[in-house]
């Protein structure tokens, strides 16, 4: 179960972006600071742009079992394809444009700059 902050650290477009970037550009610029901040009683929070432009709404309660993430708000309901593994969560099925994102814990993303950092990276 995932607890505390999450980022955005990939994703995958249905789109050829060769053909058309706007829909990857929109979906950068909406990630831009955005985290999922999983709560505790089952709220999920999207900070940023990224919870109303692509999944609706910023506060939801879920339901996570080992292959769906349901979102539930005053507004929206919908289930969402889910993988973990591990540290990295897989959440497919976003919109036409957009196939999957991965989200990672912010402490783990930490680790990964820090270590960048650390290797003149």
């Amino acid at each position: 179960m995932p607890s505390g902050d999450y980022s955005m650290v990939g994703f995958r477009m249905n789109t050829d972006i060769q053909g058309n970037p706007d829909p990857a550009r929109k979906l950068i610029g909406s990630a831009n600071g955005s985290k999922f901040r999983f709560l505790p009683d089952s709220k999920l929070l999207i900070t940023g742009k990224l919870g109303k432009d692509y999944f609706g709404d910023i506060l939801f309660n879920y339901k996570l079992t080992d292959s769906f993430l349901v979102l539930k708000s005053k507004r929206v309901k919908k289930t969402y394809v889910f993988e973990n593994d591990h540290h990295l969560l897989r959440v497919s099925g976003i919109n036409a444009d957009v196939a999957y994102i991965q989200l990672t814990p912010a402490w783990f993303t930490g680790q990964m700059d820090d270590q960048k950092k650390e290797n003149n990276l």
